[in-house]
């Protein structure tokens, strides 16, 4: 890869600076990857050649990429850390960097949804544009998303974000909100309004729960405490909740 014009190219198209991640095993390209980024002014918050450190920093960093390729050194293949950006609390995007093309790699790469799959060698100006198609996209799914609910005539419009559990009581619900120490009080079904809300920010530990896990800030194997609340942990969902809350 040349770096020729990369500055021109950086001040000509304005692009945003972003925290990435390398997953790389080959040093030579890892080394050139980051030195080719860093000249647009990204933040290279590691190099990692193995799954176990790739989590390692994906844990502590919190980056806002990863680029990460198929092969990795040891037991454990890149295709199982793109396995483990979704199921954790991260949710942290990646784009797959790879010199394979044949049909079963692409195959378990799709299985992933990756944000993308670059061929090697990396082209220079597609890997930037694509960075930056990827984020620009990235900033739209992210932003705030609402919750309409009504009480005593007034609808509400509530950020999900702001939501820290719902309890259902008979027909109704009590939606608890952060900053707010009356609950809004909504005829539905726990059931309709969990098909209304992020799978991926919600979780429910008993049947008359749903709890936001954002707002989670200890458990026990009997309860989430939520805010100052208690929330009972049922022994049917024990075991899921508490396999959800280690990821």
């Amino acid at each position: 890869m040349t770096l020729s014009a990369t500055p021109s190219f950086s001040q000509a198209y304005h692009l945003t600076p972003y925290r990435i991640l390398i997953v790389e095993a080959t040093p030579s390209l890892a080394e050139r990857l980051e030195r080719y980024l860093g000249t647009l002014g990204h933040q290279i918050t590691g190099r990692a050649s193995s799954y176990e450190t790739a989590v390692q920093q994906i844990e502590q960093q919190r980056p806002d990429l990863v680029l990460l390729a198929l092969q990795l050194n040891g037991p454990r293949s890149g295709i199982e850390l793109a396995q483990y950006l979704q199921s954790s609390r991260v949710a942290c995007p990646f784009i797959y960097l790879s010199a394979q093309l044949d049909a079963p790699s692409l195959e378990a790469a799709k299985a992933t949804f990756p944000e993308a799959y670059l061929l090697q060698p990396i082209q220079p100006q597609r890997l930037f544009a694509t960075i930056e198609l990827v984020m620009y996209r990235r900033q739209f799914q992210e932003r705030p998303r609402y919750l309409q609910v009504s009480e005593g005539g007034h609808s509400h419009l509530i950020p999900t974000e702001d939501i820290l559990f719902l309890q259902s009581r008979h027909v109704y619900l009590q939606i608890y909100q952060r900053g707010d120490d009356r609950p809004l009080l909504h005829r539905a079904s726990l059931k309709e309004l969990a098909s209304r809300l992020p799978t991926d920010q919600f979780l429910q530990p008993h049947r008359s729960f749903l709890v936001n896990r954002q707002h989670i800030r200890s458990w026990n194997n009997e309860h989430l405490a939520v805010e100052g609340h208690q929330i009972p942990i049922s022994r049917a969902r024990r075991r899921a909740v508490l396999e959800q809350l280690h990821r």
